[in-house]
C-alpha cells in the first residue's frame, strides 16, 4: 500500500476506505500513448483480459442475449468491442481522455468523455456494466441510484471489484511473511467492498444481486518487469508460470469456498454481482 494513503474499516457497516482520498482518481488512467495497442487493435496478439471479458459477455447474455449496453469506466473500450460484436448497441463512458480517445478513434466506439454522475442521458439500458471501476467513485450510492434509474424493467447491471476480503486476507500475509505484495493497491482507490457491503449499498439504491458468479483469474502480463514497457497483451502460459498455477489455485480454492459460503470470501481476488432493480422500485 502506498505510504501516503491508509486503509480504514468502518465500524458501523464494515466499508474499507482510503484515507486520505485521492482528489481524482481516475487521472491514473490518463494514458494518451496508444502505440504499443495495434498489435491488439489489428488481431496479432489478444488483449490480456479478453477471456474476462468473454466470461462477463456469457453471463449477462443468459439475462439479457441484445439491446442497448452502457459500460462505465470503459477505459480503452475492449470489453465493449466484444459486446458489439456480440450484436449489442453499445455506448461507454470515460472521464480519463487518454482511454476516452483510443476507444472512439482507434476502435471507432460510441464514447461519452466526463464523469458519469455529471452526464445526462435520453435513453435507459438493458445492460450496464461497471467493471474494474466502481471502486473509484466517490460517491457510490449517488452512483448506483443514477444507474438503477437508468436500467429497463427487464435490465441488469454486472459489477465487478477487487475483493476486500480477500485483500485484507492478502495485508494479514504481507505483515507475517514481512513481504509487500501490494494489497490494497493501488491507493488511488477510494472505496473496497466485500460481499456484504456491496450487496447492502445495492438494496440501498433500489438494486438487488440475482447472481454470484465465480470468475475466472486475471493474468495480468509482467511485460514491463521483462522489457520495461507496460504492454497489455497476453503473455505465453510458460513465462512465469508459477504465478499462473497460483492464480488458478486460488481460483478454485474460491470456488469451494462460494459453492460452501455462498459469497466471495478469503479466496476471491474479485467480488462480481449481477443486479437488477427491486420489484418494489419498479412499481408505480
Amino acid at each position: 500500500m502506498n505510504e501516503a494513503t491508509t486503509i480504514f474499516r468502518c465500524t458501523g457497516c464494515g466499508l474499507y476506505y482510503a484515507f486520505p482520498p485521492t482528489a481524482i482518481p481516475y487521472t491514473i488512467f490518463d494514458q494518451s500513448d496508444d502505440s504499443t495497442l495495434t498489435p491488439i487493435v489489428t488481431g496479432r496478439f489478444r488483449h490480456h483480459r479478453a477471456p474476462n471479458f468473454e466470461q462477463y459477455l456469457k453471463l449477462i447474455t443468459r439475462y439479457q442475449p441484445h439491446g442497448d449496453w452502457l459500460d462505465i469506466g470503459c477505459h480503452r473500450g475492449f470489453l465493449l468491442a466484444a459486446a458489439q460484436k456480440r450484436g449489442y448497441r453499445v455506448q461507454g463512458v470515460e472521464a480519463a481522455k487518454g482511454v476516452a480517445d483510443f476507444a472512439k478513434n482507434r476502435l471507432s466506439l460510441n464514447i461519452r468523455l466526463g464523469e458519469f454522475d455529471t452526464i445526462v442521458f435520453d435513453q435507459r439500458f438493458d445492460v450496464i456494466s461497471l467493471t474494474s471501476a466502481f471502486e473509484y467513485f466517490p460517491k457510490p450510492r449517488q452512483t448506483l441510484e443514477k444507474i438503477a434509474s437508468l436500467l429497463n424493467p427487464d435490465g441488469v447491471l454486472l459489477v465487478v471489484v477487487p475483493n476486500a476480503t480477500y485483500h485484507h486476507f492478502r495485508s494479514i500475509l504481507e505483515r507475517l511473511f514481512r513481504r509487500n505484495w501490494l494489497a490494497f493497491d493501488p491507493p488511488e482507490r477510494l472505496f473496497h467492498y466485500d460481499d456484504s457491503t456491496l450487496t447492502a449499498l445495492l438494496s440501498e439504491s433500489g438494486l438487488e444481486a440475482i447472481s454470484r458468479p465465480h470468475l475466472a483469474p486475471i493474468h495480468s502480463p509482467i511485460w514491463h518487469r521483462l522489457t520495461g514497457v507496460w504492454l497489455e497483451q497476453a503473455n505465453p502460459w510458460w513465462i512465469e508460470p508459477h504465478r499462473r498455477l497460483t492464480r488458478w489455485l486460488f481460483y478454485l480454492l474460491a470456488g469451494f469456498e462460494q459453492l460452501t459460503t455462498h459469497r466471495a470470501g478469503l479466496f476471491s481476488q474479485e467480488l462480481c454481482l449481477i443486479a437488477k432493480k427491486r420489484t418494489e422500485v419498479m412499481q408505480p
